[in-house]
């Protein structure tokens, strides 16, 4: 009779489970919402109406859409497929003098205006003063991204599968797995929170981490220094370079690290926050490299999140900081010369200038990128409101008025309305989040320093 019984539960466990997975929508965006207090929630978006100020969402465990006010909502975030979306090609990103981005497929210009051609939101025209840099950019192809919810890390040699997107460390502990994809030449971004050091990343390592083998390893020593390391079984771990911290280390404690990888030329680069900190060279090649990522905690916990490897194309970001000289517009040649002057015209075929000397016209195939003069760069307005990430690397900020039938619209300034289909969307950020807002930051304030329980006074379900 026993067995009967527990039988039976059994079949009624799986029939709920089969009936909550019936539930979920086969259309629609799925996703990680995190929520103001830190909670986290895998829903479809519905739909959003600005006047009502509420976000519905369905949910697989929920009957009906849940309802979340805008008040509560932090971030919205969209696995990866790890590739450009399928009509991506080499084109160009256009950066705003307010700090937005568009990729743009195909453009064209005159003195008044930009109008460019996005995979997903078509013809976009917009003004020339608002414009700061174009640049060159090739089809970027997405090794990893994560971590996500439900995937498969090693915490101390376990397996673990994660409840959130992000990688919680404690003091003492080691988190990393094999990432198969990952290439010798790469860009390495991550967003790293830590309370205490000395700390290591491990990249390229061949082993677990149990015994990383060989491995070059990155170490934040307590003494406030940058070790850079190459490990092997033969030679142990031997010094490349050491970097000193002090002035540095006191804005890290919540920071983006980039590390840009060329193990064929034996160079690694490290940025934090977009500044270039230390660069070194491997004097040994290291010819079979290995494909693991790891992270070890020594002094105090750590956070890992927005971990995202991508193709480089060798160009470091400080070839890109050039600024117009005066009131001129700077034309930046892949062979390195430049040329200044008044652009006029660009298409297809190639830029126009006026300069000094004339009026010049340079293919477009020999343009690396131009940098755009500021008339009056005090006037131009900081964007306020949602900021949008998409999935060929446009960043929008933008008003968000509604999502309605699988669309978003909403408002940008300077160029208007704009429609964006939710297939392109890969995050989403409520600015004005608790964690954002300057002095918080109790443990209940950090993003996932809450509970996956349902808030009542943040959610609903509609009838």
């Amino acid at each position: 009779m026993k067995r009967n019984w527990i039988w039976s539960l059994g079949i009624l466990a799986l029939w709920t489970m089969a009936q909550a997975q019936s539930s979920r929508p086969e259309s629609g965006l799925w996703g990680v919402l995190q929520l103001d207090n830190g909670d986290h929630l895998e829903v479809c978006l519905e739909a959003y109406n600005a006047a009502d100020g509420v976000l519905i969402a369905v949910h697989p465990l929920a009957k009906t859409p849940v309802e979340i006010r805008e008040a509560a909502l932090y971030s919205f975030s969209v696995p990866d497929p790890g590739s450009p979306p399928a009509t991506q090609v080499d084109g160009w990103m256009l950066e705003m003098a307010g700090g937005d981005m568009l990729y743009a497929e195909a453009l064209s210009a005159d003195e008044q205006n930009f109008t460019i051609v996005h995979h997903a939101m078509g013809r976009i025209t917009l003004p020339r003063a608002s414009t700061r840099l174009l640049n060159r950019q090739a089809a970027v192809r997405t090794y990893y991204q994560g971590p996500a919810t439900g995937e498969e890390w090693k915490f101390g040699g376990q397996a673990k599968i994660l409840t959130a997107p992000d990688l919680r460390i404690l003091a003492g502990q080691t988190v990393g797995r094999q990432l198969p994809d990952m290439q010798r030449r790469s860009r390495i971004d991550l967003h790293i929170k830590f309370w205490s050091i000395p700390f290591s990343i491990f990249l390229f390592a061949k082993e677990n981490e149990r015994n990383m083998g060989e491995a070059y390893q990155l170490l934040v020593q307590s003494n406030q220094q940058l070790s850079f390391l190459r490990g092997s079984q033969s030679r142990g771990m031997s010094q490349i370079g050491i970097k000193q911290l002090s002035e540095f280390l006191g804005n890290w404690l919540d920071a983006k690290w980039t590390f840009f990888t060329d193990l064929d030329a034996r160079r690694i680069w490290l940025y934090v926050n977009d500044q270039m900190i230390a660069n070194w060279e491997d004097p040994r090649d290291y010819k079979d490299s290995g494909r693991g990522l790891y992270f070890q905690a020594t002094g105090g916990g750590m956070t890992i999140k927005k971990i995202r490897i991508s193709h480089w194309d060798g160009r470091l970001p400080d070839k890109l900081a050039s600024r117009s000289a005066g009131n001129s517009d700077v034309v930046h040649l892949l062979n390195g010369d430049t040329v200044s002057g008044t652009l006029f015209r660009l298409n297809e075929q190639g830029v126009g200038m006026r300069t000094p000397f004339g009026e010049l016209f340079i293919p477009l195939r020999d343009v690396d990128h131009v940098v755009f003069k500021q008339e009056k760069p005090d006037a131009v307005p900081t964007p306020k409101g949602v900021r949008v990430l998409l999935d060929d690397g446009s960043r929008l900020t933008m008003k968000l008025l509604r999502i309605a039938e699988g669309v978003l619209y909403g408002e940008v300034i300077p160029w208007g309305a704009v429609r964006v289909p939710l297939s392109s969307l890969r995050e989403a950020l409520w600015k004005q989040s608790t964690f954002e807002r300057e002095g918080e930051n109790s443990q209940q304030n950090r993003p996932g320093g809450g509970n996956t329980t349902q808030n009542s006074a943040v959610l609903s379900t509609t009838e």
